[in-house]
């Protein structure tokens, strides 16, 4: 037995540690030692020994091909370290970069990659796990955790979303990544603005297409539509902007319009076809009609010359008129009809051109007559005259009642002209006699007015003349007025016997008015006028030259002075009151006359002024009536280089917000009407700080301006409306898919990825919708907030509760006995329990844990539970809080593994965990 022993090859031996010893001889460049370096490797019974065989050969393939095929966790767990460490190395020593390169390319392990990608600091190689991968999530977490601005720089290509580029934005610190970031963000804020534009355009060109199948107007329909399906295959060429259903929904409308529209054209073409046969007939039918037009013109011109025209050409023309009326009988069209009436009328004018054509030479021979009459030169020849030329003008009158009103047209005029140039040279020969006539009759109306009044002395006087002014009238003239005179002279006849009767009773009871008028005045201005009536009501009662009579008009002229003293009183103090307003106005003119010769002042600051003084002006009341003329003349002298001054600005203004209202008209053009409103804003505030172009100016010219903004405001609200509409649409999709991917998330990983670019894009969304809309959205959007805290929440505790079952499940293995990986615990425990040991006990901390969470302490420890009680009670009064159970559980796990004596105290810390 003892030479069998010693016969054994030592890496046969039974004894592991002599097959150690053996390996440590082997040499694996030796072909023999190798095979058997390989055998132990993998073959040997014993962890040890294979781990010892496995660091001689020390060969990259080897230790990858254990760490994954191998079933012991201890060698499979130290190979995949080896497999880390080399891929991880700068400079590997078991595989060369290109090996290293080529194995990530073909490795299948996403965890390893993933660690490697985590950790390695070769950007190169870190990028070529991340194609292979093809992990968003994961190429976003390596981008935050890098630092490497080449890695960075190409991982930031995968960014496809704004709140992902918002981030980079604000936490990275590379100023040249930032710079990418910053543009890649505005060329996707550009794509998904561009998106959003093709979107509304395609739309409108399918409601404008669906709107054609309305049409009743074939050329109408068919022109729009190759229109719009022109522009619809421009917006193709832009359809990778849009989702695949969206684009597949715009394509599938754009069939069914073309296929509708191409139906509304069939339906309309042979309509069409007929309306432009009816139209080449009418256009036929005009060609005839203007023949015959151009016929009847013919005729009508030839009957111009009446002199020429005879019997057999009148024969002629009658029968040409027959032909050109049947020509056209069968049309009935407008013009056609008037054509008609007019062929009847000229037809009717053929059948009595003898009688015209008597008429006419009846004309000219009156016209002849009127052209011998000499024009006179005064009023004695027209007098001589005036028989005959109004016996010619009867004449012409009759012939033309009887003849038709558009013949001898050139006859009329010779006769018009020359009858204007008599009516205006006799009436300036009888322009003297009419003002004498008027001057007359004037009186004569005066005459009856003041009989009407009661004024019958002043009626009297006023006749009396009459006779002088009838002396220059001829008596022609004068018999126009016979009946007037005839009556004012009964009048005055019947005056004269009525003068002495009403005289003597009236004045006793004007001088006890008067008298009155003296006891008990009136106002100053009423006192006057009363005085003013007494005065005239006196005097319309005549002069009867008797003693009684003068002593009444004495009488009266006394008591009339007494009675109007206080209104001179009055009138004094008016008349100074006048002085001063003329002094006041006099010292206002001066002011203007400074203000025209001050050159400091700018013309703005004179207009200024110059709009105070007038409104002092205005304000200063009436001066004498003598000196009224004059002050405002001066006023007007001195004010007129100031009116100019401000005329000139007003016109300046005028032109300045003419320019206004020219450039809102022109803003109607721009497609942005945000863009519109806001110029137009600031052409508002431009138009209050253009000073007044005038009152009446002002209000027209605000008019127009006001008018001109109105439609942009309507095309913004417009475009408003339906821009929120669609936004509102589009976050109502988005509300959707975060609501589904909420619900649909197992974990906190696949939560964050399926959310964050959604929140984002609502949020962006949100911020463009301006309305009121907007709190109802952001409500919306922080209740899913609240729903997406609330599932993390439930996910993290489920992932902490499924941890401490990890957790428990490791330390519940019997010491020494490997764990797998799906149970090992998470590395804060795993750290704890490598830790230095806490100052308090495992049985302290468990009874601590149980106080805490209030669950039952076994009865033989509850006198240390009442210790252990004291003792928290004592730390929360001095520190104001006590331990939490996170930090008693890693205070527990820092005293290792769990023994076979310490079995109870882990379940009951399980049960107080895991309840």
């Amino acid at each position: 037995m003892i030479f069998k022993n010693l016969l054994t090859p030592k890496h046969k031996n039974t004894n592991p540690q002599i097959r150690i010893q053996a390996i440590a001889d082997l040499s694996a460049d030796k072909a023999e030692q190798k095979t058997l370096l390989h055998e132990l490797a993998f073959n040997d019974g014993h962890t040890d020994v294979r781990l010892a065989a496995l660091n001689k050969l020390n060969q990259f393939v080897i230790w990858w091909k254990v760490a994954e095929t191998d079933s012991n966790e201890r060698i499979k767990k130290t190979a995949y370290e080896i497999v880390e460490k080399q891929l991880l190395a700068d400079v590997p020593d078991l595989i060369s970069d290109k090996e290293r390169n080529q194995f990530l390319s073909e490795c299948s392990n996403a965890a390893l990659l993933e660690k490697v990608a985590r950790q390695s600091d070769k950007h190169d190689v870190v990028l070529g796990i991340l194609r292979k991968l093809q992990r968003p999530q994961l190429n976003k977490q390596i981008f935050f955790n890098s630092d490497n601005e080449q890695l960075q720089s190409a991982l930031l290509e995968n960014f496809d979303d704004i709140s992902s580029l918002l981030k980079v934005l604000k936490r990275v610190s590379s100023e040249h990544i930032k710079q990418l970031a910053e543009q890649k963000l505005n060329a996707l804020q550009a794509s998904l603005d561009r998106k959003l534009q093709l979107e509304r355009e395609v739309k409108l060109t399918l409601a404008k297409m669906a709107a054609l199948t309305d049409g009743n107007d074939y050329q109408s329909v068919k022109q729009q539509s190759d229109r719009l399906f022109s522009d619809f295959n421009q917006y193709q060429a832009e359809f990778e902007l849009l989702d695949g259903a969206q684009r597949e929904e715009f394509e599938t409308k754009y069939q069914q319009q073309q296929q509708r529209i191409q139906q509304k054209l069939a339906k309309l073409y042979p309509a069409w076809m007929e309306q432009q046969r009816l139209v080449e007939q009418k256009n036929a039918e005009q060609q005839v009609l203007q023949s015959c037009i151009e016929q009847y013109q013919q005729l009508k011109a030839a009957l111009e010359d009446i002199d020429n025209i005879s019997a057999d050409w009148l024969d002629a023309a009658s029968k040409q008129l027959v032909d050109v009326q049947q020509k056209i009988h069968s049309f009935y069209s407008t013009e056609a009809q008037t054509l008609k009436n007019q062929l009847h009328s000229l037809q009717q004018k053929v059948a009595q051109f003898p009688r015209y054509q008597q008429q006419y030479r009846l004309a000219q021979q009156l016209l002849e007559d009127f052209n011998q009459l000499i024009l006179p030169e005064n009023i004695e020849q027209w007098l001589l005259v005036k028989d005959d030329y109004q016996q010619l003008q009867q004449h012409w009158r009759e012939l033309n009642r009887q003849a038709d009103k558009d013949w001898f047209s050139e006859l009329k005029y010779k006769w018009k002209t020359l009858s204007k140039q008599w009516t205006a040279h006799t009436k300036t020969l009888e322009a003297d006699i009419e003002k004498s006539l008027t001057d007359v009759r004037q009186q004569l109306f005066k005459f009856d007015r003041l009989i009407a009044a009661g004024k019958f002395h002043g009626a009297i006087a006023l006749y009396r003349k009459l006779p002088q002014k009838l002396a220059d009238i001829p008596g022609y003239y004068q018999r126009k007025l016979q009946n007037k005179l005839d009556a004012a002279a009964l009048k005055v006849s019947e005056l004269k016997d009525w003068q002495d009767y009403i005289a003597a009773p009236r004045k006793p009871e004007l001088i006890t008015e008067a008298q009155t008028l003296v006891n008990q005045p009136k106002a100053p201005l009423e006192q006057a006028d009363a005085i003013k009536q007494l005065r005239q009501q006196w005097n319309s009662l005549g002069q009867l030259n008797t003693e009684q009579d003068n002593q009444l008009n004495k009488q009266f002229d006394e008591l009339c002075e007494s009675a109007f003293e206080p209104c001179r009183v009055y009138f004094e103090k008016q008349e100074a009151l006048r002085a001063q307003n003329l002094a006041d106005k006099q010292a206002l003119i001066d002011t203007l006359n400074e203000l025209v010769a001050d050159t400091a002042l700018s013309d703005s600051d004179k207009v200024q002024q110059f709009s105070r003084i007038q409104n002092q002006w205005r304000k200063i009341g009436e001066v004498d009536y003598k000196q009224r003329n004059n002050i405002e003349n001066q006023y007007n002298q001195a004010a007129e280089a100031l009116k100019q001054l401000r005329k000139a600005q007003f016109e300046v203004n005028k032109q300045a917000k003419q320019r206004l209202i020219a450039q809102v008209n022109k803003l109607v053009e721009l497609e942005d009407a945000a863009d519109a409103v806001e110029q137009a804003k600031t052409l508002q505030q431009s138009w209050k700080n253009i000073g007044s172009a005038g009152r009446k100016q002002d209000e027209s010219l605000w008019k127009q301006f006001r008018q001109a903004n109105d439609p942009l405001f309507a095309k913004r609200n417009q475009q408003n409306s339906e821009q929120r509409q669609q936004l509102k649409q589009q976050t109502d999709v988005l509300f959707n898919q975060l609501q589904k991917a909420v619900r649909a998330a197992s974990d906190i990983a696949s939560l964050e990825a399926g959310t964050e670019q959604l929140i984002g894009q609502i949020q962006q969304q949100i911020n463009l919708i301006t309305d009121p809309g907007q709190r109802a959205l952001r409500s919306r959007l922080d209740k899913l907030l609240s729903q997406l805290q609330q599932k993390h929440r439930d996910i993290a505790e489920q992932q902490q509760q499924q941890q401490l079952v990890q957790l428990f499940d490791y330390l519940a293995l019997p010491e020494g006995q490997a764990s797998d990986d799906d149970v090992m615990p998470a590395a804060k425990w795993l750290q704890a329990l490598q830790g230095p040991a806490a100052d308090k006990s495992r049985l302290q901390l468990t009874i601590e844990l149980e106080i805490i969470n209030e669950v039952a302490t076994p009865k033989n420890e509850q006198a240390l539970r009442q210790q252990y009680q004291l003792e928290l009670m004592a730390a929360k009064l001095q520190n104001g809080e006590q331990p939490a159970n996170d930090e008693l559980l890693l205070q527990w796990l820092s005293h290792g593994p769990v023994s076979d004596d310490e079995q109870s105290l882990l379940n009951r810390t399980r049960n107080i965990f895991l309840a």
